[in-house]
Order: structure tokens, then sequence, then C-alpha cells
């Protein structure tokens, strides 16, 4: 997650990149802006506004907040595609395809085992192990004809 936001910082094009889908995430949320700041608990009322604008860059503890208070809502960790321009339901529909290779499935494992590293959350959760996560790939990244298939290959 650390390259992404780095690149926002240096580079106006991928600032402008997150930005957009950082309001493209606000508005298929349906909530308010205010509502959305709230939720996360940040403080100054503008915060928001000046991620989808694109005046500030949210960092991972932000990223973290909204993965928390859009997950029920949109029914996705939304930090990775703000980030990567990638959903993981797309993943999914190439995977069930066929339409998307294994490298491309990889990368999107290792984007995934990335941000959790960079938002801290393998030092926040000590007892997530790369199992642990694997699992959470299988479950929320792989649509269940091939976890039903990869489990009749056991």
């Amino acid at each position: 997650m650390a390259e992404p936001l780095k690149q926002a910082r240096q580079d106006p094009l991928v600032k402008k990149e997150i930005s957009e889908r950082f309001k493209e995430v606000v508005e298929r949320s349906g909530l308010d802006p205010s509502v959305i700041n709230f939720r996360c608990g940040w403080k100054a009322r503008t915060r928001i506004n000046n991620y989808i604008s694109g005046a500030r860059t949210p960092g991972a503890q932000e990223l973290i907040e909204l993965d928390r208070v859009m997950y029920p809502i949109i029914g996705e960790y939304v930090s990775f595609y703000i980030l990567h321009g990638k959903h993981a339901s797309d993943i999914k529909e190439g995977v069930v395809s066929g339409g998307v290779s294994n490298a491309a499935v990889n990368r999107a494992l290792s984007g995934l085992l990335n941000d959790y590293v960079e938002m801290g959350r393998l030092v926040a959760e000590p007892k997530l192990t790369t199992s642990k996560i694997l699992l959470d790939f299988n479950e929320f990244y792989l649509p269940r004809e091939v976890k039903n298939d990869n489990h009749q290959e056991s």
C-alpha cells in the first residue's frame, strides 16, 4: 500500500486517480460524505472532501477506517480498489470465466498481503498468520465455484 500512497504524494496523475476512485466509493455507498466522515471518526469536517477533491491523500490508517465503515455497506474492502483501481469482484469474475490468469490472481493476492502488512494488520493482529490471510483470500476473493473445484481436487 505504501507504494501507491507514495506515488500519489509525488505524482499528480496518481493522486487524481486515487481521489476519483475515493469519490466513486463515496457515491456507491449512498451516504452523505459527512456521515462517512463521522462514522470513520475523523474530527475535521472537511477531511473526506479533501480526499474526494484530491487536496489530500488518505493514509493507511484512514483507509483502515474507511474499510471498517464501508465493508458492511458495499460488501468489499474499498482500500484495495482506491489504491489499485481493481475490485475484488472483477478478479472473481475473471477466475470463474477463465479470463484471469493465475499470475493475475497471484498479483492480487500479493497486493492484499502487502496491504495487510502496510496497514499494520499483521502487527495489530499478531495471530493473523499467512494461513489465515490465505483463508480470507479464499473466502472473500474467490468465487464459490472455484472453491468447490479446489476442494474436490484435494
